[in-house]
């Protein structure tokens, strides 16, 4: 009685000697390039992408700590004054 699902073989797989594998021709990896050449070509572009997205965070960040002081100043607290 076989021991695999299927009588055939699987063919010998090829060792890759490359630490990296070659990049797939795709539209995405063409966007991709096309991003690299323009953060080569304008690299101020980088640093105001990076402070859009410093400022946001920190937005986002104010908006998370006015949650939680609004939730906590509606919840009543369960310590007995003792």
């Amino acid at each position: 009685m076989p021991a695999c699902a299927t009588p055939k073989s699987l063919a010998d797989q090829t060792t890759i000697c490359n630490l990296f594998l070659p990049l797939p021709d795709t539209d995405f990896r063409d966007y991709l390039a096309e991003v690299e050449d323009l953060a080569r070509f304008a690299p101020e572009i980088i640093m105001a992408i990076n402070a859009d997205l410093d400022l946001r965070a920190r937005e986002k960040k104010s908006l998370r700590l006015a949650d939680r002081k609004f939730q906590e100043s509606r919840t009543r607290k369960l310590i007995s004054n003792i």
